[in-house]
Formats: structure tokens, sequence, C-alpha cells
């Protein structure tokens, strides 16, 4: 391979590492393709360049490297957070009425509840919530008294997603700011 190709191959690694964060929330499996694909082409190149490039060269791709290590995380939250606000703005109207429908109901909620004897939801109100569930790729919703969580990932003990803060509390550590009473975690 050229020395040309090597470049732009972990030039372009490096940039689909850093796409790939822009669809965190909105297509996980093209995140996880990009991000799996950019790693393996930034490491290829990097180790094809190590044996085959002059020592300055070396040392110039390395302290690129390193840099790109330094300034990629937190260029991953303010991509990843890009990713929520697609989410919500995309989504806006359904939010906003789901988020009336659960701001309506006293107590904490869950949804989809835990029995259908739990439910306090009418039919049209279980409609426009599993409209949101679907479209916007929400696994499930819990809402207590100051806010409703949008669980978009995770597994098991461990999810993440959004938060929508309704009582006038937000948050100033652990979430990162998405727009209006917008947070992700």
């Amino acid at each position: 391979m050229t020395k040309t190709v090597l470049y732009s191959s972990l030039l372009l690694g490096l940039l689909l590492t850093l796409l790939s964060y822009l669809f965190f929330n909105t297509s996980n499996i093209l995140y996880f393709v990009l991000l799996t694909i950019g790693f393996l082409l930034s490491v290829l190149s990097f180790v094809a360049i190590l044996y085959s490039d002059n020592l300055k060269a070396r040392i110039f791709w390395a302290l690129l490297l390193v840099c790109f290590i330094i300034i990629k995380p937190s260029v991953r939250v303010w991509l990843v957070g890009k990713s929520f606000y697609i989410t919500v703005h995309n989504n806006q109207d359904l939010f906003d009425k789901v988020n009336s429908i659960l701001m309506s109901k006293k107590g904490k909620i869950s949804f989809p509840p835990i029995s259908i004897s739990d439910s306090s939801f009418t039919t049209e109100e279980i409609h426009v919530i599993n409209k949101l569930l679907k479209q916007a790729s929400v696994s499930y919703i819990r809402k207590d008294e100051s806010k409703i969580f949008y669980a978009t990932y995770g597994n098991m003990d461990n999810d993440g997603g959004l938060f929508y803060f309704y009582s006038g509390i937000t948050p100033t550590k652990h979430f990162g700011y998405v727009k209006g009473n917008w947070y992700f975690d």
C-alpha cells in the first residue's frame, strides 16, 4: 500500500469512529458498524504505518493518535448529545403529548405497566405512548416526582436514555444536556 492510502485510511478510521457517536441513540446498528469499522481501520492503518514508514512519520502519526485519544471523550459526549437531540427533535410532538399524559397522573408510573390492573391509562393514551415507544426506540418509561425517564439503550441493571425534568429541578452532575428540560445519561 502507498503511504497516502495508509494515511487516508487512518484518518478515515478516526473520522468513522467519531461519526458513529451521532448514531448512538438513533440507530444502534449503524452506530456499532461505524464504530467497529472505524476502530479496525484505524488500528490496522496505524500498525501498517509503524512497520512501513520512517521514524519522523511514525512519531507524527503517533502524536496525532494521542491527540485524538485525548479529545475523543469530550467530542464523544457532545456527539452523543446531538444524537439524543435528533431523537427529541424528530419526535417532539409525541414526546410533548406523552409528557403531558404522564404529568397528569399522580405518583410514580411505569410504562408498560407491571400488570393490566396497574394501568391508569385510557386506550387513547396507551396508543399515543405505544406510538412513541416504537417511533423513538424507547423500551420503557418511568416517571417520578421530578422527572420522566425514557430508556433508549441498556441491558439488565444498566439502562440509559433521555430524562425530562419537569419539576423545576435541573441536574448539575452526571447528565448531559440535550435541550430545554431534556438531559441524557
